[in-house]
């Protein structure tokens, strides 16, 4: 159960079970939180569809045939709900669009180590800033 530089099995299994009793702690946590701010499956569904017609929108509005995708927190839902359930749109929150170019391969700084094989030397690797992947203009 021990080799050097490893941990212990016993270590191991005893870390699994404290992470797991805290994911549910958390997971109650914010279950509490959730519903003492009233939000309900029903608004969340309503959040989501709103969210997907915006996407729809946007596309016609972009008529680049669907290279362009609303990513984050908004397309996700939750952009008009972490702040306030009454539909507004906060005023720090931002849209994230993603424009998929066929032919281009970008690799975030850091995160990409070669495990698979799939990384190339000659890669372009971005920055990432508060969740943000940088990407210089014309790229």
């Amino acid at each position: 159960a021990q080799r050097p530089g490893r941990q212990s099995l016993i270590a191991w299994i005893g870390a699994s079970i404290d992470d797991s009793q805290q994911d549910r702690f958390l997971s109650e946590e914010l279950h509490r939180l959730l519903s003492n701010a009233r939000f309900t499956e029903e608004r969340a569904e309503c959040q989501q569809n709103l969210a997907d017609w915006l996407q729809g929108v946007a596309g016609v509005l972009t008529q680049d045939g669907n290279r362009r995708q609303m990513t984050g927190s908004y397309a996700e839902g939750w952009a008009n709900s972490l702040v306030q359930v009454n539909g507004r749109t906060a005023a720090d929150s931002d849209n994230d669009w993603t424009v998929l170019v066929a032919g281009q391969e970008f690799h975030l700084e850091g995160g990409c180590k070669g495990k698979y094989g799939s990384c190339r030397d000659d890669a372009t690797r971005l920055q990432v800033t508060k969740g943000h992947a940088l990407v210089a203009v014309g790229a």
